[in-house]
């Protein structure tokens, strides 16, 4: 039952608490719909807009619900944490040219909207069981920001950094500060932006782990008393093996940001070479390290030792970007398991690309007719739950096809499945990819199309949510996970 993500919610008053959790039911068994498909009845219609205007209804306060919730999933989870951080553009088109949305920042000459920072917990086991979402900061740049009215709102909000390297702070402290009563290891994961000097000494000097991709721009290595590039200092190490791995495609059609960072490509399979060791950094000057951010001020290091793990696809195809990684760790790359460990910690980075598909796609955030920051923010807050239970399935067929059912899913979704589609057949020996195609058929997906897509799985979840609430079930995922 996803609504039991803000079974602690405290807005100040309990008919709002109750409100809040029947509008995240809502959402979660229609979440692609348009809000009058969701509430056909004009006053259910009506309350749901005045919910999401209500000034005392509180972002922050349904974000910390659903991170409560998540942080107390990441402690019964009993292993290794990852927390995978990045940040993402939520552009919300203008259908008329007189209708601006108040406070939202502007993208484009036809379309507003915000950045969104997240933090989201993932269970470093066979399944790599996503477990929420434990920091959100929701931002716009200086450059985007239209009147002083909309400045002061977002300063309000802690969303407009006079840095917005910040923001990767928030999300790292938010997190820790979520997580004080685990008991297992706890590892940030970040892309090329977090891979920077500044931010890398910052994180070893609070005592966290991290597996973080190299900003090859902005970090120098010594040898001996030479200042050399990050992959000259490893050219003379040895590669310790290869590993193989299946990359998914990239369209071409992107922005050119996007397609700058992250060429597109065609899906394969590579062989990816790798090696690892340990170096020196060396602290960069203000003028070669195009970075002003700088949390530990005049404790920064000049020099910093951090474990390398580099990855090289060496044969791409013809007209393929070559994979080429650099990670920095704090783990221990002594052999080769550890090396191999720290690339399947950066590999798992895909799951919250996928979660912000769940919540463009999956949701249709970026679509939503509000006519206000504040109002996006409360809806936003409501679906941040609700794409997570839809990355759930996608991550664990993904992840761990051939585990059984039992460890997703919960006893009456194979019952309903049953009655929706008796041609389905489904056992005790299914296993979860064997669930999730199912789900997916009663969306209409084809098999021979491959794996199904964010609307097909979603229409068929609709399906099955609807049948579970006439077996006056509320459990799509088994006690482990509702926990």
């Amino acid at each position: 039952d996803v609504a039991s993500e803000l079974s602690d919610v405290e807005l100040g008053d309990a008919r709002l608490n109750r409100r809040a959790r029947r509008m995240l039911a809502a959402l979660s068994g229609n979440p692609e719909r348009s809000f009058p498909k969701i509430w056909t009845d004009d006053s259910d219609l009506e309350a749901a807009y005045r919910f999401f205007g209500n000034v005392d209804v509180e972002p922050k306060e349904l974000l910390d619900a659903h991170a409560t919730k998540s942080a107390k999933r990441a402690v019964a989870a009993g292993c290794r944490i990852l927390c995978l951080h990045d940040t993402s553009e939520l552009r919300i088109p203008l259908y008329f040219d007189e209708l601006r949305r108040s406070n939202l920042g502007k993208k484009s000459s036809r379309q507003q909207g915000f950045d969104i920072h997240v933090g989201l917990l993932v269970a470093d086991d066979a399944m790599a069981t996503p477990l929420g979402t434990v920091a959100m900061q929701a931002f716009i740049g200086k450059d985007e920001v239209p009147d002083e009215q909309a400045a002061q709102f977002w300063r309000d909000r802690g969303g407009l950094y006079d840095n917005e390297m910040k923001r990767w702070r928030d999300g790292i402290l938010d997190a820790d500060e979520k997580l004080l009563g685990r008991t297992q290891p706890l590892v940030h994961v970040g892309d090329r932006e977090l891979g920077r000097y500044n931010m890398l000494a910052w994180m070893m000097s609070i005592g966290d782990d991290f597996v973080v991709r190299a900003a090859l721009d902005q970090l120098r290595a010594a040898i001996g008393k030479n200042r050399v590039t990050l992959p000259d200092a490893l050219t003379s190490l040895p590669w310790a093996g290869t590993l193989e791995a299946n990359l998914a495609s990239r369209p071409a059609n992107r922005s050119g940001k996007a397609t700058k960072s992250h060429p597109s490509r065609r899906n394969r399979k590579a062989t990816l070479s790798f090696r690892a060791g340990s170096v020196d950094l060396i602290r960069p000057s203000h003028k070669d390290s195009g970075e002003t951010y700088n949390p530990m001020g005049d404790q920064l290091p000049d020099t910093l030792t951090v474990n390398v793990v580099e990855v090289l696809e060496q044969h791409p195809p013809a007209g393929e970007p070559a994979i080429h990684w650099i990670l920095t760790t704090t783990l221990p790359v002594d052999t080769i398991q550890q090396q191999l460990d720290v690339v399947r910690c950066y590999r798992r980075r895909w799951i919250i690309e996928e979660f912000f598909r769940a919540l463009k796609q999956g949701c249709k955030f970026e679509r939503r007719q509000l006519d206000s920051a504040w109002g996006l923010l409360v809806a936003l807050t409501l679906f941040l739950p609700v794409a997570w239970s839809l990355l759930l399935m996608q991550t664990a067929a993904a992840e761990s096809p051939n585990a059984p059912w039992r460890q997703l899913f919960a006893q009456p979704v194979l019952t309903a499945i049953r009655r929706l589609a008796p041609h389905i057949k489904l056992g005790a020996a299914s296993t979860v990819h064997d669930v999730y195609m199912a789900i997916a058929k009663l969306g209409g997906h084809l098999k021979r199309n491959g794996m199904p897509g964010w609307h097909t799985l979603i229409h068929g979840l609709s399906t099955l949510v609807s049948a579970l609430k006439g077996m006056n079930s509320k459990s799509l995922f088994c006690d482990a996970i509702n926990a």
